[in-house]
């Protein structure tokens, strides 16, 4: 069930992270003090983002997760979330923060357990790059869940989806389209 209380009901066994919005960028820093300029989680583990601004109005906002909570100044707010994907995911600002607000992006790294421990273990002040290329290789090779049914269906043994000719009709560019049926 989602509904207020359950979103504002954090885990006990969350990682408090506290993200500082500033104009223009984001600063995350974590219990153990490491500070990032990306968002680095673990999967499947529970994280409370403690939200703070050190000038004016934003908005920490991660579209993929479904999180938008605003950011005032001298004002404790927060949110959380349980990552279920590998991958990079943006945060945007959604408050017009000023003539730099279009530039207040940056992204969550959502990484297996091991490696996150590992960089939050360590002495590595940064993300490691390794970690960063890994998240972004696999948010962009996550299946389409549309096509992942195509798949299961057998549909695409007679269907394209780039436009080659084959028994049935393409898929592609077909939303709106009519298709004569024999």
């Amino acid at each position: 069930m989602t509904n207020f209380n359950y979103m504002r009901k954090v885990p006990r066994d969350a990682m408090v992270i506290t993200a500082f919005a500033r104009q223009w960028a984001w600063l995350f820093q974590y219990p153990n003090g490491k500070r990032t300029t990306e968002l680095m989680v673990a999967l499947d583990k529970p994280v409370k983002i403690e939200l703070r601004s050190l000038d004016v109005l934003h908005g920490f906002y991660v579209p993929a997760f479904r999180i938008k909570e605003d950011i005032v100044p001298g004002k404790n707010n927060y949110t959380w979330f349980t990552p279920t994907r590998l991958g990079s995911f943006d945060i945007e600002c959604t408050v017009l923060c000023g003539v730099g607000h279009a530039d207040m992006l940056s992204k969550v790294i959502v990484v297996p357990v091991a490696d996150f421990e590992g960089w939050y273990f360590s002495d590595e002040a940064s993300l490691p790059s390794r970690i960063v290329a890994a998240s972004t290789q696999a948010a962009t090779e996550a299946p389409n869940p549309a096509v992942a049914i195509l798949q299961a269906k057998s549909c695409l043994t007679c269907h394209s989806l780039d436009g080659k000719v084959m028994v049935g009709p393409t898929f592609k560019e077909c939303a709106g389209r009519r298709e004569p049926l024999l």
